[in-house]
């Protein structure tokens, strides 16, 4: 059995939540989550959230087909993103309020055994077993200043640019996007999350907490990263594989 737990919190400095996410069950025993952290205007971060996500939904839900290789699963997820992408760009171009609007996206599939990441921004998703490991690489001008060797990993944590991505969806007509695919071991999970959670926290919490009980998880993380500041909206998903436990 999979499992699936989700929360998104505005935090303790935004006067609104322009993160979103979701979820859902597969035929054949497989699931699917997205988390989306939009960008621009006053409103235009989250609409550009709201869409992607639910077009995201939409895509997956209707083109899943059954099949886990890694060839159908990344042109599923590929097809989902760019048809998001696509409707998020025509919509900033038809609304002048809305102009430059875009969101980050991290994506997955995961079956009893594989796990499928596509994103593009810096949310960012964890395997989640003895420690935590990063399987995305953040599209920021910081992770490339880390990259070249200008800063260090640590300087980077609180660099004055490191919400200062070079990837998004919606914001250009086309969409380059990273693609996963991950061994899924039994006792293990997968989080999702928005830089407002791995800002905040640090990532052997996210085993801690999964560990310590999976169904409150998203709830605490979300209460800890509120605790250490709560700068930005907090959304984390969490993918448990329980099939070890059945």
């Amino acid at each position: 059995m999979l499992q699936l737990i989700g929360k998104t919190d505005v935090g303790k400095v935004r006067k609104t939540n322009q993160d979103d996410y979701a979820y859902g069950q597969l035929p054949g025993g497989a699931v699917w989550a997205v988390v989306c952290d939009g960008m621009g205007g006053a409103n235009g971060g989250s609409v550009a959230s709201s869409m992607a996500v639910r077009s995201i939904e939409h895509s997956i839900q209707s083109r899943y087909d059954g099949r886990t290789d890694d060839e159908a699963v990344r042109a599923l997820l590929f097809s989902a993103l760019m048809d998001a992408n696509a409707q998020v760009y025509a919509r900033a171009g038809q609304d002048v309020s809305l102009y430059g609007m875009g969101t980050t996206v991290v994506a997955c599939i995961a079956t009893a055994d594989l796990l499928f990441v596509a994103h593009a921004g810096d949310s960012r998703a964890y395997l989640l077993d003895r420690e935590a490991t990063q399987l995305t690489r953040d599209h920021s001008v910081v992770q490339e200043m880390v990259d070249s060797g200008e800063i260090t990993a640590e300087e980077a944590r609180n660099h004055p640019n490191k919400n200062i991505i070079t990837r998004a969806l919606g914001v250009e007509p086309a969409l380059k996007i990273d693609f996963g695919a991950h061994p899924f071991p039994k006792g293990a999970g997968v989080l999702l999350c928005s830089d407002g959670l791995s800002n905040l926290v640090e990532s052997e919490s996210f085993v801690q907490a999964m560990r310590e009980d999976s169904e409150t998880a998203a709830e605490k993380l979300t209460a800890l990263a509120n605790e250490n500041g709560g700068t930005d909206n907090i959304t984390v998903v969490m993918i448990v594989n329980r099939n070890d436990q059945e």
